[in-house]
């Protein structure tokens, strides 16, 4: 009789601590009184610690079976060590709730409060979230405001800014926050330096910026007349020293005239005789006839 009064008492008072815990998360399954084989609505046994939830149990609550959690101060005692954060994996107690301690970062596991080598990225209970102001933000943004996500950098660095046509940029890589700027391109195609129209050319054959590069031939030095050489301007090329050139000798044709007597003559050293047919075609001519003439006179004064 007094065992069955101790049992009724336990029960009644099981009943009123599950009634007065708090459930989270869960709106309850109603069950039948008295039926410990309804489970929750996880599918949890009643009265058995939750595995998809670390620190609930199925208890009674308000005629349902619910998930409530064990670990704070109203847990039922045996359910709470049972229900512990310890007993799961991964999971530890913070402020009576089971927080999970790790987090999966690709192949990579990451505790609570640890970065991620993707930026902005943090492990908080167990799971990856923004967080600028602990964690950085990547290359070419910085942090926002709001101290999780980051905004982009603007400068040519970051191509969040375009150089015009001739321009490149300029940054200082070990600096992360030198955003670039932009500068005329090196070189004589630029106009930066600019050649010298006298004695250098703009070269593009190898480097298409352009070199400066001295004009070929010897006025140049480029190259240099050697000894016993002088440099000839007009060609650009160095010829042999020696006194003045000589004069170059023009050889005149012998040329046989026929008369009317069918006798010859020969022209030999006319000094202009080779010139007749190229620059004085009219004078020549007119000097052949006189010159016939001439031959003509003679021939009647010998007869």
């Amino acid at each position: 009789m007094k065992m069955a009064i101790w049992a009724m008492g336990a029960l009644l008072a099981l009943v009123l601590l599950t009634g007065a815990i708090r459930a989270v998360d869960d709106a309850g399954v109603t069950c039948p009184p008295n039926n410990p084989s309804c489970p929750c609505s996880d599918e949890t046994t009643y009265f058995k610690c939750s595995q998809a939830q670390p620190g609930y149990a199925c208890v009674a609550s308000g005629g349902k079976h619910m998930l409530v959690n064990m670990i704070g101060p109203d847990g039922i005692k045996s359910l709470k060590s049972l229900c512990a954060c310890s007993n799961y994996p991964g999971y530890s107690e913070v402020n009576g709730v089971c927080v999970k301690t790790t987090c999966t970062d690709g192949s990579n596991t990451l505790q609570n409060g640890d970065c991620s080598a993707t930026k902005p990225k943090q492990c908080s209970g167990g799971s990856l979230i923004d967080n600028s102001s602990a964690c950085d933000c990547p290359a070419g943004s910085t942090p926002n405001s709001n101290s999780r996500t980051c905004d982009p950098r603007l400068g040519c660095r970051w191509k969040t800014i375009t150089c015009q046509t001739g321009q490149e940029c300029k940054y200082d890589s070990t600096k992360s926050t030198d955003d670039g700027t932009c500068v005329v391109k090196q070189g004589c195609n630029y106009h930066n330096p600019d050649c010298n129209l006298l004695s250098e050319n703009c070269d593009t054959s190898t480097n298409p910026d352009g070199v400066c590069k001295t004009k070929s031939g010897c006025q140049y030095s480029n190259p240099a007349c050697g000894s016993g050489q002088v440099c000839n301007a007009m060609t650009g090329r160095c010829d042999a020293s020696g006194g003045d050139a000589p004069v170059p000798t023009i050889t005149l044709p012998t040329k046989t005239i026929v008369n009317s007597t069918n006798t010859t003559s020969s022209l030999v050293g006319n000094p202009l005789g080779s010139l007749n047919c190229c620059f004085l075609p009219a004078g020549g001519a007119a000097a052949m006839v006189g010159l016939i003439s001439y031959q003509r006179l003679r021939k009647k004064e010998e007869e």
